[in-house]
């Protein structure tokens, strides 16, 4: 399988988002929380040209959380062409949530654009749209282990900004509303939605 790089060839923080010598020494105290709000980290993987793998759907949030950034600035985006076969996780290690969390009664969702290398492997990753941190850097730290099959085109593989959207739902919701009937009803594990968190 051939590789083809777009992005530079950076890694450190166990995240692959810096790997000079000279940030090295800088960078050494950064936390998840640094570096996954701050879109600088990913821009420094675009080359002038990147593919971009959106989820069915309206794109507009992702294109203006893109020219919010400045990543719009730092690369030319294109979206995945169809002659491409899409990058597709393959490995996936859900958040983990602390147990009093997942029985509140609330939702939480967190939005990520991930930089998916030739090898599979995500090397950064930008969270643009968030409810919740704490929810937010959960998913960052699960989304850190997974591996993917790349984006390939024919048989040279390349390297993706991924998108991706994460939401959680309690697993007992104290009080939901039936639709069918319009009453509320007590929840309980067996009818209420379990968390969801992985790619489609």
């Amino acid at each position: 399988m051939k590789i083809f790089r777009l992005g530079l060839a950076l890694s450190a923080l166990g995240l692959g988002c810096l790997s000079s010598t000279a940030l090295a020494e800088e960078e050494t105290n950064l936390t998840l929380e640094d570096v996954i709000f701050d879109a600088n980290y990913t821009a420094q993987f675009l080359g002038p040209k990147t593919i971009l793998q959106l989820k069915e759907g309206d794109p507009t949030p992702v294109l203006e959380a893109l020219a919010k950034s400045g990543l719009a600035e730092k690369t030319k985006f294109m979206q995945l062409p169809p002659q491409l076969k899409p990058a597709k996780p393959k490995y996936e290690t859900p958040p983990n949530l602390p147990e009093t969390r997942k029985w509140q009664n609330e939702e939480s969702d967190a939005s990520f654009l991930i930089y998916v290398s030739a090898e599979g492997k995500v090397e950064s990753l930008y969270c643009y749209s968030h409810s919740d941190k704490i929810f937010a850097l959960s998913v960052a730290r699960a989304i850190l282990k997974w591996r993917f099959n790349p984006a390939m085109y024919g048989d040279t593989a390349l390297p993706v900004l991924y998108q991706h959207t994460a939401t959680f739902r309690s697993i007992m919701n104290p009080t939901f509303r039936d639709a069918s009937d319009g009453k509320n009803n007590t929840g309980s594990p067996a009818n209420t939605p379990m968390p969801q968190s992985a790619p489609q």
